[in-house]
């Protein structure tokens, strides 16, 4: 997740991982499904997909891919 200078990151907890696992979760279980292909769209808009995936495993070693 985009990391804020005004929103300390400890001030939502665990909350933007488990976010991300649900995304991934979803486009997984259910790739062909519109909520997979708008959680595709946004992130690649976003231009986040690798450095989502590269973020998460070295800072909770949790593997998205």
């Amino acid at each position: 997740m985009v990391k804020s200078a005004n929103m300390p990151e400890s001030r939502f907890g665990d909350a933007p991982i488990e976010f991300i696992k649900a995304c991934q979760t979803i486009v997984n279980q259910e790739p062909d499904s519109r909520l997979a292909r708008i959680i595709h769209r946004e992130i690649e808009a976003a231009g986040l997909e690798e450095p989502i995936t590269s973020d998460i495993k070295a800072e909770h070693g949790v593997d998205l891919v």
